[in-house]
């Protein structure tokens, strides 16, 4: 049995996961609605059904994201930019998953955002996929993962 606080604390923490999730897909939406080439390949794409293109949420991850994040170094955007790489929406290299991708989030009943799709819209090199894939990783996972993380830092073997 969890003693109160710490349950209080885990919940908290659950919560703070899908706010920050939700203010990265928030981010690329604005992002979207601010590109024309980006909205012009949804609409004449062959790629995607209506309804993909009806999307609500469709964003743009145009590499800017990390810009208006607080700096990796100071508390704050560690915690930011760590959950980002913990739950798969940053790569270990503090890049963006869906950089230069049209993405779909999928929203559930409660409006959580539980995954998405990415959709290369630019030039695809040979080492990129033209679609790509998001899970929102379960909670537990991501409680483990930020654990592990936590150890990492103390340890001083986190990846910087």
């Amino acid at each position: 049995m969890m003693p109160n606080k710490t349950l209080q604390h885990i919940l908290a923490q659950i919560n703070l996961d899908d706010i920050y999730i939700k203010q990265a897909f928030d981010y690329y939406h604005e992002r979207f609605l601010a590109n024309h080439r980006a909205q012009d390949f949804v609409n004449s794409s062959p790629l995607l059904c209506e309804t993909m293109k009806q999307n609500p949420h469709i964003g743009l991850c145009d590499r800017t994201l990390g810009r208006h994040l607080p700096s990796a170094r100071t508390m704050e955007g560690g915690a930011i930019r760590g959950h980002y790489r913990t739950c798969g929406l940053f790569r270990a290299s503090g890049c963006e998953l869906f950089r230069g991708y049209i993405v779909f989030p999928c929203v559930d009943g409660e409006g959580v955002i539980t995954s998405a799709v990415g959709y290369r819209y630019g030039r695809i090199r040979d080492n990129q996929p033209a679609v790509i894939e998001w899970q929102k990783p379960a909670t537990h996972e991501l409680v483990v993962a930020e654990l592990q993380h936590v150890k990492e830092l103390i340890h001083g073997k986190a990846n910087q």
